[in-house]
């Protein structure tokens, strides 16, 4: 996984030679592009551990509705880091596939290659 993008640096000098004056508006227009993707697959790897912390909140609110007296923090925290390294156990096949094609796909579009 490490050559691609060292062939990619090498093949990049002769596109864009050292000394030479970047473009901007293409240069710009990548970065935007690359700050866009990045962002949006971290949302994609992290949606379904939001939707379980939006579930479990209003679950915790719900039932501190229903039973007042009961001391929810001290339980609540604990229970919320388990289940989301329980949940991290059971999708971190799925959330490295997803990360792996993901980095070789922007790999392949890197000038040089």
């Amino acid at each position: 996984l490490y050559a691609l993008p060292l062939t990619a640096l090498a093949g990049s000098y002769q596109i864009l030679p050292p000394g030479s004056i970047i473009p901007a508006g293409p240069a710009a227009e990548s970065v935007v592009d690359a700050v866009l993707a990045s962002f949006g697959l971290a949302v994609r790897l992290a949606t379904p551990f939001i939707l379980a912390s939006v579930v479990f909140q209003a679950a915790l609110g719900v039932l501190g509705r229903l039973v007042p007296k009961l001391q929810l923090a001290s339980g609540a925290v604990p229970g919320q880091i388990l289940g989301g390294l329980a949940m991290l156990a059971l999708v971190a096949a799925a959330l490295l596939a997803t990360w792996d094609e993901a980095v070789r796909e922007a790999w392949a579009h890197l000038p040089g290659l």
